[in-house]
């Protein structure tokens, strides 16, 4: 989880600096255009073949794998066509090496239907960490490779940059996939390249060597909803593209992307793990599974009622001052568009969880009435998005408005859906203390609905501490405050908020550890990488003896995993022999550590001190800064002796020790040098406080 969350960043980071140098009409061309066709390819080619397999639980992979590979096959001449004609159809003047960027965006679109095979066999043996990892080293290329192509001044004002990191991330994504299934394919008895049988069993499998027939049959509804339902996801693109200017198009892609960005890092993990589970478990019309399901809605429908509350009272205020790393003439155009995106963000959270429990539960009649339902929606959608922007004006405003509307009608009919399977109020679809209650009852029948009054007391709460920040807003763009001031105050806000907000929700936070998963799998593939550890009941309350033991692994992220690398076993003599006592050492003894009490204390005033008396003593300013490196070098060194050791590492304990003196030592001379030469330390400070 760790990689995964610095990868995300590394890659937020490079985009907002590839940003800063991309004109907005190529940025626009990419998005608008490029992503658009790999969104078609893919939505048509795979997705229904994806949602159809993940419906069946299939005795062996061989099928599933067959299946699979009418992905590259559907869709290699689908983007074939479909790049003919983007290229028919580029915007004049042309953009610098327009050929090239198609052909490389082409090559990497097709590798990736040819991994398709591949993520086959990852549901069907809920190989989650496999996945995030394959994801997460194709985050690396698609953010660093068009930062450094940028420098190249051919290529700054081209979108082969972006279409060469595309068939870089597609590569790489391809390579671990398939190295690891490779290498482990013996191990786990399957194939997934060739057609060649797992066992005697399966090759008298009636759907041996062909592709699955039950899911080549749902796959037909399901490709018609993927249809509209890509019109609904991607139709503001569309719309976009006719009646923008290619710069409008690419500050509406900049506010979709890092609009999303919860949505992606959040929201789309919560969405397929909650899919694979319902599919998988519901069908069987077990009363525990559905339990389990009711549960699991409901946290999840209660967890986003907090992300909601955060995002309103803290979000929006604060957008302002993150925005100006894209650069001044990207955030003046972005502010606007990500308030009205983060209302759409949290519809689109609510609908993405009901959705997911529709398209896992449904028979093919519910789904052609859902498909009637989205027809519904995209007609609604272009008209509303047609006037929105041509006769209001709003821009890309306008679109967001849009897809918040169509996104609306349908989360209402996917609510009715789900009540209606429960037999259950609305409200107790929220409700998660049926789950918490310590007696023997059933905890699918409730006795008490929401708690109504904590829900109450927590958005009021959230209102007051979203009005107190809209205040610090207003003040820091009227120049009162600083940036730096602005910041502090927010995430001191924000940790009363959570402290608060924590204990007003105490009781539905204390079930959730209660009920934490206590199964734990030797198979550590098992565990999906979810940024938040959705919980089934406990084991105690539902009988685990029709229950499948992965699907519970699947939803949690506890593994055992080292730290660090196990030390050197190295015993110097016999065990027998008397431990050496080391020699007294004046500076590594008693008085060391009585040295470092009193340096920790004598902070406490030295760092009050220079604030109180100003730059007029400046001997007392650089007090401070020799004891803060002093300290800061004890610190350093106690984790030297720690962690690396002199009696198992002696040459790399060494080094290291030189390492931190000489590192102190040209921070003491900077220091010496910031003191009589510049302001000191306070004064600086006090200077970025004001800024």
């Amino acid at each position: 989880m760790g990689v995964q969350l610095l990868a995300r960043a590394v890659s937020l980071c490079c985009t907002a600096l590839v940003l800063r140098r991309t004109p907005a009409d190529v940025y626009g061309f990419v998005a608008g255009r490029l992503e658009l066709l790999a969104a078609l390819v893919l939505a048509l080619s795979r997705d229904p073949l994806r949602g159809a397999l993940q419906r069946f639980a299939l005795p062996c992979i061989q099928p599933a794998i067959n299946t699979a590979w009418l992905a590259p096959l559907l869709g290699a001449p689908l983007a074939l066509a479909a790049a003919l004609a983007l290229a028919c159809t580029a915007p004049a003047p042309a953009l610098p090496l327009l050929l090239p960027a198609l052909a490389l965006f082409l090559a990497g679109l097709l590798l990736q239907l040819a991994t398709e095979p591949l993520y086959a066999v990852l549901h069907a043996q809920l190989l989650y960490p496999l996945r995030a990892r394959a994801e997460t080293a194709a985050l690396l290329p698609r953010a660093l490779l068009p930062l450094a192509l940028h420098f190249l001044p051919s290529l700054s004002r081209s979108p082969l940059p972006f279409a060469a990191a595309d068939l870089a991330a597609a590569l790489l994504s391809f390579l671990v996939l398939y190295l690891h299934l490779h290498s482990s394919s013996a191990r786990r008895q399957y194939c997934f390249v060739s057609f060649s049988p797992l066992s005697p069993s399966a090759q008298s499998s009636p759907s041996f060597p062909y592709p699955h027939s039950p899911s080549l049959a749902l796959a037909k509804p399901l490709l018609a909803q993927t249809v509209v339902k890509l019109f609904l996801t991607q139709g503001d693109r569309l719309i976009f593209s006719f009646i923008a200017s290619p710069q409008d198009q690419g500050a509406f892609a900049v506010a979709s992307n890092y609009g999303s960005i919860l949505a992606r890092l959040f929201l789309a993990p919560i969405e397929d793990s909650s899919k694979d589970f319902f599919a998988k478990s519901l069908p069987t019309n077990s009363k525990n599974a559905r339990k389990q399901a009711k549960f699991l809605l409901k946290t999840v429908l209660r967890i986003y009622f907090y992300m909601s509350c955060i995002l309103f009272a803290f979000a929006i205020p604060y957008l302002p001052l993150f925005v100006q790393f894209l650069g001044k003439n990207w955030s003046k155009q972005l502010v606007p568009i990500l308030h009205y995106y983060i209302f759409y963000l949290s519809i689109m959270a609510y609908n993405g969880i009901a959705e997911a429990f529709v398209s896992s539960v449904a028979d093919r009649h519910v789904l052609k009435s859902q498909n009637r339902l989205f027809v519904a929606c995209s007609c609604i959608s272009a008209a509303s998005g047609w006037i929105l922007v041509k006769y209001f004006h709003l821009g890309a405003r306008g679109l967001v408005l849009m897809n918040a509307i169509s996104l609306s009608i349908r989360f209402v009919w996917s609510a009715r859906f789900v009540i209606k399977y429960f037999e259950a109020d609305v409200n107790e679809l929220m409700d998660s203390q049926d789950s918490i209650d310590s007696s023997d009852s059933d905890p699918s029948d409730s006795s008490s609905l929401l708690n109504i009054w904590d829900l109450k007391l927590l958005t009021i709460f959230s209102i007051f501490c979203g009005t107190l920040a809209r205040s610090f807003s207003t003040k820091w763009s009227a120049g009162e405050i600083g940036d730096l001031k602005f910041l502090v105050l927010g995430i001191a806000l924000g940790l009363v908020y959570i402290i608060l907000g924590a204990l007003f929700e105490k009781r539905f936070l204390l079930s959730l550890y209660q009920f934490r998963p206590k199964v734990k799998s030797n198979n550590s593939d098992l565990n999906h990488p979810l940024p938040i550890i959705l919980t089934m009941p406990p084991p105690s309350r539902i009988s685990l003896s029709r229950l499948n033991i992965n699907l519970l692994a699947g939803l949690h992220t506890s593994r055992i995993s080292r730290i660090a690398p196990v030390q050197p076993q190295i015993i110097q003599g016999t065990v027998n022999d008397a431990t050496p006592i080391p020699p007294p050492n004046k500076a590594h003894g008693s008085y060391h550590w009585t040295f470092e009490r009193l340096i920790s204390v004598a902070l406490v005033p030295l760092i009050a001190a220079p604030f109180a008396a100003g730059s007029v003593y400046p001997v007392v300013d650089a007090i401070l800064a020799s004891t803060l490196v002093i300290h800061s070098h004890s610190g350093f060194d106690s984790m030297l002796t720690d962690y690396i050791p002199k009696r198992i590492y002696p040459k790399t304990a060494k080094t290291a020790g030189i390492l931190l003196k000489t590192a102190t030592g040209l921070v003491l001379l900077g220091l010496y040098e910031f003191e009589t030469n510049d302001v000191g330390i306070t004064e600086m400070i006090r200077r970025v406080w004001q800024a």
